[in-house]
């Protein structure tokens, strides 16, 4: 008795573990909750359904009777005309396996059962639910496909994006920091020059003013400004330029002037001398 209890308990405990990992993946159960699931729904709910399985198709082949005359059936099974009479036997057998699945759905049985499902369908009869279910089993059990990440390939994923990210942000918070440091050298480059360049303007107009000083106290003129001998180079230029050369009306207007002017010159003489006599 005391070794029947202790294996009792022990199942009681294995179950206790593995209770809360009917919903997790195979890749994601340890080694104790894979042999877990495994036991149960082999031996347990698949077994059952199995045995039903086995007993229709036997009575199925004891039914049928072969006709030498005709083409034989490879098939036996599939010639049953009243398939109502293995109903009850194909749902208590699709009953088991659905609770196998839906309990134990990490084992390695899962696809064993959809496939029974499909043949008690077919059995039936029931051709549109057993092609869906077929269909479903080889999408969803296809050993060619790409297996899908377990959850610690899936943590570790997350863990690398998570450092990546950070190791992102820090990269561009160190560029933000370089580009803020460049601006701030060129705008106190800026404000120096601008400095300098106040610097010396002052200088220049407290030489200009000294000098005016200067040049007031000895009686000259004032010198020219700083910046000015441009401007007078252009006036020199422009006063530099040629005059325009006359043309034909010009000389009769300065003919008809130099008339004038000698006819008021006379008239003038004249009336000099008109008071001189009398």
């Amino acid at each position: 008795m005391k070794h029947v209890n202790k294996a009792y308990l022990l199942l009681a405990i294995i179950g206790l573990s593995v209770a809360c990992t009917t919903q997790k993946r195979r890749d994601d159960l340890s080694p104790l909750g894979k042999l877990y699931h495994n036991t149960t729904a082999k031996y347990n709910g698949y077994f059952n359904a199995n045995e039903i399985m086995i007993g229709t198709f036997a009575q199925l082949d004891s039914q049928y009777q072969d006709n030498y005359n005709q083409v034989l059936s490879m098939y036996p099974y599939l010639e049953n005309e009243n398939p109502q009479g293995i109903y009850p036997q194909m749902d208590t057998a699709i009953k088991k396996v659905s609770v196998v699945v839906n309990l134990h759905r990490p084992s390695q049985w899962t696809d064993d059962c959809y496939l029974l499902v499909g043949q008690a369908q077919f059995l039936k009869q029931d051709y549109e639910s057993a092609e869906a279910t077929f269909k479903y089993m080889l999408n969803e059990f296809d050993p060619k496909a790409e297996k899908k990440p377990s959850a610690k390939d899936r943590s570790k994923d997350a863990a690398k994006t998570v450092s990546e990210r950070k190791a992102a942000a820090k990269e561009a918070q160190k560029e933000r920091e370089l580009t803020a440091k460049e601006k701030k050298k060129e705008q106190s480059r800026l404000r120096k020059e601008r400095e300098k360049r106040a610097k010396a303007i002052k200088k220049e107009r407290a030489r200009y003013s000294k000098a005016v000083k200067r040049a007031r106290k000895k009686g000259l003129p004032p010198p020219k400004r700083p910046g000015s001998s441009t401007q007078t180079n252009q006036e020199e230029q422009v006063d530099k330029t040629p005059p325009p050369s006359p043309t034909v009306e010009d000389d009769s207007k300065n003919s008809k002037k130099i008339k004038k002017t000698k006819s008021k010159l006379k008239k003038n003489q004249q009336m000099k001398g008109r008071i001189i006599i009398f």
